[in-house]
């Protein structure tokens, strides 16, 4: 790992860190309740988590979540609505990445071809079509970096 690796990294974690102790503070509950949808087609575990938290701190000071997501729901709060996706080839923890990497430091980086299978089967499935028909109502939108990479496969 190079310097720059390692810094962007640090800064990384160091967000990470304050964005957790922000969201533990206690706040006022807002005025006003929002809509939030967290578009999660493909996530990893750590990724789950850190986006996990986000929401449910949200839905505690009274916004509505909606979450599509590639895990089963694990949310029992009542402004969470989960729902998964159910295409088989994005079950992380069914797939071997060693498989996949050929350099070790790729090992995180997710296989093209789970983009591929994303961008040919997400929009047949009803409840995804249902939150496309629906996106204007929503007042923020949080998407997971990785699935930029889905529209160059299209």
């Amino acid at each position: 790992m190079t310097v720059v690796d390692q810094t962007n990294t640090m800064r990384l974690v160091l967000l990470v860190a304050l964005l957790s102790i922000l969201s533990s503070a206690s706040l006022p509950t807002p005025e006003g309740s929002y809509k939030i949808l967290f578009l999660l087609p493909y996530t990893t575990r750590s990724h789950r988590i850190l986006h996990m938290t986000l929401a449910t701190n949200l839905a505690d000071r009274g916004h509505q979540i909606t979450m599509l997501t590639n895990q089963a729901p694990s949310s029992k709060h009542p402004n969470i609505y989960e729902f998964t996706h159910g295409i088989r080839e994005t079950d992380f923890d069914s797939l071997n990445y060693f498989e996949f990497q050929e350099e070790s430091e790729q090992i995180l980086v997710p296989p093209a071809f789970i983009f591929e299978v994303l961008a040919r089967k997400l929009y047949h499935i009803q409840e995804v079509k249902d939150i496309y028909n629906k996106r204007k109502e929503f007042d923020l939108i949080v998407i997971d970096s990785y699935i930029n990479d889905v529209s160059s496969h299209m």
